[in-house]
């Protein structure tokens, strides 16, 4: 799943990494990806304020770099994390118009807005045919 929000842009994939095998394999936890690590401690640092947080019983995600990776920024998340991850992107929606929004008031977000319409004309493209 790609989330382009105003905290960040985001892949999530479910799938864990084996010590035991030494390779990435299907299981229950969540992989957030992202491309800037801004992105990843935005994300975390909302997670963190949640109102449903709670640093004894939920821990914070460990950012891991991958240099050679597509996604070089990641993080396992267990499905109890994740529920408030996702609201804490549910909340971040307060906007009418995306692009306007991280353009004028997320410095660290503005330069993904032309990669935003670039891909907002693509969907549009094929919704044409």
């Amino acid at each position: 799943m790609y989330l382009l929000t105003k905290l960040g842009f985001f892949s999530i994939v479910r799938k864990s990494f084996d010590p035991v095998k030494g390779e990435e394999v299907k299981g229950e936890d969540f992989q957030v990806r992202a491309v800037e690590l801004q992105d990843m401690y935005n994300l975390l640092n909302a997670y963190k304020a949640h109102p449903d947080f709670d640093s004894h019983k939920h821990h914070v995600p460990h950012v891991m770099e991958t240099h050679f990776a597509d996604y070089r920024y990641r993080m396992q998340v267990k499905p109890t994390e994740m529920s408030i991850m996702f609201d804490v992107l549910m909340r971040s929606i307060d906007y009418m118009n995306f692009k306007r929004t991280i353009t004028k008031n997320y410095p660290d977000q503005s330069k993904k807005a032309k990669i935003y319409e670039d891909f907002r004309q693509a969907i549009l493209n094929i919704q044409k045919d």
